[in-house]
């Protein structure tokens, strides 16, 4: 028997994350009212109202003057009169919503310093807006003129609740009109020309990678100048991916300076750059938007569902991803699974692991390949949570504390975002701020769209401006489209609660959407052929309208097809009047006679089968299955390749390239007919006469 040792040591172990020490009475605390932390389950935040009260004449940020609406005086004794009632609004809301209620409030305060600066041009006496007793019509007149219906209504929420606490009538003011937006969500076709250009972008990082990693391991030699680039630098930085800190680009140069003993400058004249030796390794930031958006346009779901994805960075990469699985029946197969915020609900998608561009493949890339920047970013988040306790513990002032807890709750977000990547500056996540922006701020689908349609000016067919919710749209349009216009398979895709509102989702965006544009499209196109011939081509205007243009390439095909003789069923024909003697010995040739034999689906050589094929080629089927039940069988396949047999082979392999039902409606109308009478068989030679089946 032993006495049982009892530790005394209650120190963390090394490695492990800090336990901090909860307050959240006082990690709630500010140093100010105007700053407050909202109380949302998930993802709290601070709403800064201060600029409110002191004003704004520049932006904070440098690099932002050209989104800069315009400097605003404070209004101290408004914003604290106001701040009870943003409080109730926006205490559970998300971090998004506090965001754009700010920005709302401050666009009312440029329009009251409007409004006070012409009052002595105007001669219309306008009181300085210091409470809510001094809000007037005109306010409301202005306001309307200049503002959505979003921001007019969020001030005026909250300032009836001021005035109904005061015991005053809510505002009589009629905000403006709420104008249904005009979304044109692109076609099939110009779908699948953005979708290629984006996975091209994103597969150019993939193929950069792979070619890395086998030279590095000496599998294979750079062939270029720009692999033996990509390779020079790698070489680099390997070494200091051993380090304990991941580093950075200004450590990288210092490291140079102080081994070769010349300035930081000289880096790039060795062939040496930062911003390659990163993307090398690591997604940069315009791959990373584009891996997102591939796997946005792939999967169908929300930006907010697929942005949520949070990564275990404490555990080994194999289990870091609990939303992410091998399906149970097929492990080539996966399923993920997001949560949807605003419907309280998991959404599922599944894949195929061989493709690289499927929504699963691209997540699991981008968590293996950004593990080291993953692992630095635990690191900086344990020694922001030591100091955030040590700060507690020294009873420090509460600036300190806010920064020190905004610090911990972005490097948390960041080591458990998916998208992560590297630039010269640091490590960064996509969020819902930057997921869609590249440099200064330009919308990284613009670039990609003006890319695409550099090679599409020439058809007059350009691709419209789209964002990225509108990939959901296009991957219903598509699920709706390959399903044959199923709306559960749409709901299943989509990830909706139900059948109606799919069916909904349908006719908003998709259905009342095609509808406009199909009607716009064939109005214009059949007006400019009236004025351009002064008749209608109905096979190129179905073009039109279908895929959006016609080319020249396709316009020329057309006329050929449109100038060959067409046989008794209704097959066109290259040279009707040189048929191959194995169909018709007897034939001369002379330049004026026509092929009579007709039987076009044994002539290879000359047969050109269109879609208004079909009738002739359901009759000439009805004709041989009537001949095999009236004529022997040897007689039947006497012949061999121009047997009646074969030609029967041969029309029905034809038949494929229709749809069933309706070769199965036209087969079953001339079989009817010919059992009635009403059509007599041809049995010598192609001889005898054709009449139409009852059903036209």
């Amino acid at each position: 028997m032993t006495l049982r040792k009892i530790s005394k040591d209650h120190l963390p172990r090394q490695g492990a994350d800090p336990e901090p020490i909860y307050s959240p009475d006082l990690l709630r605390r500010t140093d100010s009212p105007l700053r407050f932390w909202t109380q949302h389950a998930r993802k709290a935040c601070l709403v800064d109202l201060s600029d409110l009260e002191l004003g704004q004449d520049k932006p904070k940020k440098p690099g932002l003057e050209d989104r800069w609406l315009g400097g605003y005086s404070g209004r101290p004794t408004l914003i604290h009169e106001l701040l009870p009632a943003i409080k109730e609004k926006l205490m559970f809301a998300t971090e998004k919503t506090c965001r754009g209620r700010v920005a709302d409030l401050k666009m009312w305060w440029r329009l009251f310093d409007e409004m006070e600066a012409l009052s002595p041009q105007s001669g219309i006496a306008v009181t300085p807006v210091r409470s809510v007793k001094d809000l007037t019509h005109l306010h409301q007149q202005l306001a309307v003129q200049r503002f959505s219906p979003g921001i007019f209504s969020s001030f005026r929420s909250v300032a009836d609740m001021t005035r109904r606490a005061q015991g005053m009538r809510p505002l009589p003011w009629i905000g403006p009109e709420f104008l249904q937006s005009s979304r044109e969500i692109p076609t099939q076709a110009q779908s699948r020309d953005l979708f290629t250009q984006i996975k091209r972008f994103w597969f150019g990082a993939i193929d950069r990678w792979a070619m890395v990693d086998d030279m590095l391991a000496k599998k294979r030699a750079p062939v270029n100048e720009e692999q033996v680039d990509w390779l020079r630098n790698a070489e680099y930085l390997l070494p200091f991916l051993e380090m304990d800190a991941f580093p950075t680009a200004s450590a990288i140069r210092k490291f140079w300076s102080r081994e070769t003993g010349k300035a930081e400058k000289t880096l790039s004249r060795h062939g040496l750059s930062t911003d390659t030796m990163f993307a090398t390794l690591f997604p940069t930031a315009f791959e990373i938007r584009m891996g997102f958006h591939l796997a946005l346009i792939g999967g169908g779901w929300n930006v907010q569902t697929l942005l949520d994805l949070r990564v275990k960075a404490s555990a080994p990469t194999s289990e870091s991803m609990p939303f992410l699985r091998d399906h149970p029946q097929d492990s080539n197969r996966y399923i993920m699974t997001g949560f949807k915020e605003r419907g309280s609900s998991d959404h599922f998608l599944h894949g195929d692991w061989k493709a690289d561009r499927s929504p699963g493949k691209i997540v699991r890339t981008i968590v293996e390949r950004t593990w080291p920047l993953r692992q630095e970013l635990v690191r900086l988040l344990r020694i922001a949570k030591i100091k955030l306790n040590q700060l507690l513990v020294a009873n420090a002032d509460l600036v300190s504390l806010t920064e020190a807890r905004l610090t911990v709750m972005e490097l948390q977000r960041k080591s458990e975002s998916v998208w992560l990547y590297r630039t010269r500056n640091g490590i960064h996540a996509l969020d819902d701020k930057n997921y869609d922006k590249y440099e200064r701020n330009t919308p990284v689908l613009r670039i990609v769209v003006t890319s695409v349609n550099e090679n599409r000016a020439a058809r007059e067919n350009l691709i419209p401006a789209v964002n990225a919710s509108d990939f959901r749209s296009i991957f219903a349009e598509y699920a709706y489209r390959i399903s044959g216009g199923s709306v559960l398979a749409v709901q299943k895709a989509l990830g909706h609660r139900s059948p109606s509102m799919t069916a909904k989702y349908l006719e908003s965006n998709i259905i009342k959407e095609q509808h406009a544009r199909i009607f716009v499209t064939y109005t214009n196109e059949m007006w400019a052929m009236v004025v351009s011939s002064g008749r209608l081509d109905h096979t190129a205007l179905r073009q039109v309208v279908e895929t959006g243009g016609i080319t020249s390439d396709q316009k020329m095909r057309l006329a050929e097809y449109r100038k060959l003789k067409k046989s008794r069923l209704g097959i066109g024909c290259k040279d009707p009047r040189q048929p191959p003697s194995r169909l018709d010995p007897q034939f001369v040739v002379n330049g004026q006679s026509l092929c009579t034999v007709h039987r076009c689906t044994l002539c290879t050589e000359n047969a050109v089968i269109a879609p208004e094929a079909l009738r002739g080629l359901a009759m000439r089927l009805a004709e041989l299955q009537h001949l095999q039940s009236r004529i022997p069988a040897e007689h039947f396949h006497r012949g061999g390749e121009v047997s009646l047999h074969t030609e029967l082979r041969n029309t029905e392999a034809a038949l494929f390239g229709f749809e069933g039902d309706l070769v199965k409606a036209t087969f079953d109308a001339w079989t009817l007919s010919i059992e009635k009478g009403l059509h007599r068989v041809p049995e010598f030679n192609g001889v005898g006469s054709t009449t139409k089946p009852e059903n036209g």
